[in-house]
């Protein structure tokens, strides 16, 4: 039972919490969202919400008290950004992932709780009430921002506490006050994780997505988890699906109505209805992977002392209010709200994933004596757009850091030169650019003059 506490049960945080109560209805049915059985009023008038109970340890118990196998901490990861993905296209950004709030259902399913609830407080209180081990550098700066981005960056920081058994910029034996945490989140490099199972590809993958600068992060939450997906194929695990929602019209046929869809490869859509608030359910299996909230409510609603508001029964599985842009609720903020402009969407690139920027193919290099420098060369993935640019940078060697301290160099043509002396040897990596965002993995090769 998650209940509001007396200082904001006004009438307008109640207003909120109604509004932020509806748009939960729908995603309750995502098999990695908490089911959500009911909304109401308790005896001395504040609101709460009745969610299932998830008996096992969350990963907040058990990350720092044992060690998480790389398998389950993947699947774990693109479960909940398949749930995260589904919310973001609610308009619903979270806030405030971190492993406390994953918890574990009584059939091992990991689920995403805390859904949004304080996005009915202000600025200030949700400022306050962050959980600054796993928030973006752009919570911290003088005017706090947030947006897909940042969701990625608290996902990703959860995965790496998973695997690491520590929060990302948390010291071993040193200061971690919040003090000391923002500032190395703001300005260190990531560390290693420092475990011999947990590959250099899914560490550049965590840097990837926790990037200082948002625009340099995975663009959706979706991408993140494709490409924790190509690592449980490089790994030989087998690839996690990621289940999301889709609305359909609710006057198609039953057939079209329910059930899963295959989309692309390793992806699960499963159909939500669209239905009037206001009159019944339409007959058929409810989504969300055979987790019934519609039945949950039936039972929740004759326990005694359930004192039901009205509009705030969550009683239907898969219930949408239509159009719910509602301001008490967490909305997507982009640049392009704020500018004013419309947004703009990338290209597909032929045969690749949609809004990505593939990375750069046959990356080479050669001596040349007459220079004095190796000279590398690449090339656009072919199934990419055909008016990429590029950016380079010098790395240590082929095993170096994974965010070099060097910044990346921008050209139009697909060659860099790098002066070099006979023996020493010569390292880059190389993403491809698109509209200001880079590829979703770096591409690195060594040549000894």
């Amino acid at each position: 039972m998650k209940v509001l506490l007396d200082h904001w049960s006004d009438d307008v945080q109640r207003e909120a919490f109604d509004a932020e109560a509806e748009l939960l209805a729908r995603l309750s049915t995502h098999p990695s969202i908490v089911t959500m059985y009911e909304a109401g009023l308790a005896a001395d008038g504040r609101p709460y919400l009745a969610m299932e109970y998830c008996s096992r340890p969350s990963m907040g118990a058990r990350f720092r008290t044992e060690r998480i196998a790389v398998p389950e901490a993947l699947r774990v990861a693109v479960q909940i950004a398949g749930a995260v993905e589904t919310a973001h296209r609610a308009g619903i950004l979270h806030r405030d992932i971190k492993p406390a709030n994953i918890l574990i259902t009584d059939y091992g399913h990991p689920v995403l709780t805390d859904f949004g609830i304080s996005g009915t407080l202000d600025g200030a209180v949700l400022a306050q009430g962050m959980s600054v081990p796993w928030s973006p550098p752009e919570f911290f700066e003088s005017a706090p921002h947030g947006g897909v981005g940042s969701d990625v960056w608290a996902l990703a920081a959860t995965l790496y506490s998973l695997l690491a058994g520590r929060s990302p910029f948390e010291v071993v034996g040193g200061p971690n006050s919040n003090a000391d945490l923002i500032a190395r989140i703001s300005h260190d490099a990531l560390p290693s994780i420092e475990r011999s199972d947990v590959p250099r590809e899914l560490e550049r993958v965590l840097a990837t997505a926790m990037a200082k600068t948002p625009g340099r992060r995975y663009p959706r939450m979706i991408d993140f988890a494709r490409a924790l997906q190509r690592i449980q194929g490089v790994l030989a695990l087998a690839v996690t699906p990621v289940d999301l929602v889709e609305d359909v019209d609710p006057g198609a046929a039953d057939d079209d109505r329910f059930g899963d869809v295959e989309s692309d490869a390793g992806t699960r859509l499963r159909r939500v209805v669209t239905i009037d608030p206001l009159g019944g359910p339409s007959p058929g299996r409810p989504a969300g992977g055979g987790r019934d909230p519609a039945a949950a409510a039936a039972r929740g609603s004759a326990e005694p002392g359930a004192s039901p508001r009205t509009g705030l029964w969550l009683a239907v599985a898969g219930s949408v209010v239509v159009g719910a842009v509602i301001g008490g609720a967490i909305l997507l903020h982009t640049e392009a709200d704020r500018s004013g402009s419309e947004p703009t969407s990338a290209a597909r690139p032929v045969g690749g994933i949609e809004g990505l920027v593939l990375p750069v193919v046959a990356l080479a290099g050669h001596y040349d004596d007459a220079v004095g420098a190796v000279v590398f060369t690449w090339r656009s993935d072919p199934r990419d757009r055909s008016d990429n640019t590029y950016a380079w940078r010098v790395v240590d060697s082929a095993a170096g850091a994974d965010q070099p301290a060097a910044a990346y160099a921008q050209c139009a043509e697909p060659r860099a030169s790098v002066p070099a002396e006979p023996g020493t040897p010569v390292c880059i990596e190389v993403v491809a650019v698109h509209s200001g965002q880079y590829s979703y993995e770096p591409v690195r090769t060594c040549v000894t003059p």
